[in-house]
């Protein structure tokens, strides 16, 4: 690991951390929208994770234009390594973490420094988009922000109901005081994919405020062909390690029992999202993971309301009954089911589709007959008509007198 520009000052207040691994196609805008932010006072440390492509000749680029910016590189370790080696090269007051296909709205980092400033929070949450990399069109990531009141400071003991759903684990919309993840030596984990859950989960279980900002200020890049996201069936185990990671730290921080229904319900929610996306070896190793590490955690007396939903509850029991066969049937049956009706819906859907087309070309050949009838009924055609068979008996009379010389 080297450090290639020193050029920051001690005071900077806000540091930004952006990890970067073959992004040479979105790294000008992410830097871009950080270098543009209407707060400046910024150190901006962008750690390359080993790019192939031309990433970090992009990014020194951006560091000659802009003395706020520090270009770390490493070996292709992966973005959770990138971000624990940028931030520890971090002098801000506050650190806030941005992917490199991702990008800030221009007040972001003014909004959330204030929110954190007004309430002495340790960590800030705000809303979020996606972007879709395709159409470009924005839409707002309606679950991002949940369960809370905007203008409230909570702890996190306060949210332990709804600690793992009110928002989502990355990091990108979260602004945190650079003290206070020091304090409590959180960092990412060392995965090629899930890396960011335990520090996002842990600083919220552990954080005494936390505040929120309303508006929408981080464009989540989607539909990229390139993102890990799209490539999780060759690294399935992570999910499963993040989820122990975290039931780990509550254990060691003593706070198991207190947040218990909400962890173990996101453990066997989470699981069960990663089982819906998977296919193959991938899903298969998946379920023998949950029989071996989720299937302890679930209660022999779960009480009346301890899963959040019925496919939870029903999960849950699948998973408790020991029999693997019954369980790969049961969760494979519901998954395949599930996809099932989304086809048969699809092509309902089409079937309506094509109908509706064929309808309508039926509708148009029917009016152009009945056009052709109109024609062929009207007077002006039958004059036409007329008219036509003098030059044409004038042009048979000629034709047969030719032949006859």
């Amino acid at each position: 690991m080297r450090g290639e520009r020193a050029g920051v000052s001690p005071e900077s207040l806000v540091s930004v951390v952006v990890p970067a691994y073959n992004a040479a196609e979105y790294i000008d805008r992410c830097l871009d929208s950080i270098r543009r932010q209407t707060y400046s006072n910024l150190e901006i440390i962008v750690v390359d994770d080993g790019s192939a492509d031309d990433t970090l000749d992009r990014i020194r680029e951006h560091a000659r234009e802009d003395s706020r910016i520090t270009v770390l590189t490493q070996e292709n370790r992966y973005a959770g390594v990138a971000r624990n080696e940028g931030f520890s090269h971090a002098s801000g007051e506050y650190v806030a973490f941005l992917d490199a296909d991702d990008f800030f709205d221009s007040a972001m980092i003014e909004s959330m420094v204030k929110r954190a400033s007004d309430t002495k929070a340790d960590v800030v949450v705000c809303r979020s988009n996606f972007y879709d990399n395709v159409t470009e069109r924005v839409e707002p990531i309606d679950f991002s922000l949940l369960y809370i009141e905007e203008g409230s400071v909570y702890s996190g003991v306060a949210l332990q109901d709804v600690m793992f759903r009110f928002c989502v684990g990355w990091p990108w919309d979260k602004l945190y005081r650079s003290e206070f993840v020091r304090k409590h030596d959180l960092r990412f984990q060392d995965l090629r994919t899930s890396n960011d859950a335990y520090f996002v989960f842990m600083s919220l279980i552990l954080a005494e405020r936390i505040a929120f900002v309303g508006d929408a200020l981080v464009m989540h890049r989607t539909n990229n062909a390139d993102s890990l996201e799209r490539t999780r069936s060759r690294s399935w185990e992570n999910a499963g390690k993040a989820a122990l990671a975290i039931g780990r730290g509550l254990r060691d921080k003593g706070l198991y029992e207190t947040f218990e229904r909400s962890y173990v319900n996101w453990f066997l929610d989470f699981s069960l999202w990663n089982l819906d996306t998977l296919d193959g070896d991938a899903r298969d190793g998946l379920l023998e993971d949950m029989e071996k590490n989720l299937t302890p955690l679930l209660p022999d007396d779960a009480e009346e309301g301890f899963y959040i939903d019925e496919r939870g509850r029903t999960a849950a029991e699948i998973l408790r009954s020991g029999r693997f066969e019954a369980i790969r049937r049961g969760l494979l049956l519901d998954i395949d089911l599930a996809r099932a009706k989304s086809d048969v819906s699809w092509l309902k859907g089409h079937i309506e589709k094509l109908e509706r087309e064929l309808a309508w070309r039926d509708e148009a050949i029917e009016r152009m007959e009945q056009e052709k009838r109109d024609i062929i009924q009207s007077r002006t055609y039958a004059v036409g008509k007329a008219v036509m068979a003098v030059p044409c008996a004038v042009k048979d009379a000629l034709g047969r007198g030719k032949r006859d010389r």
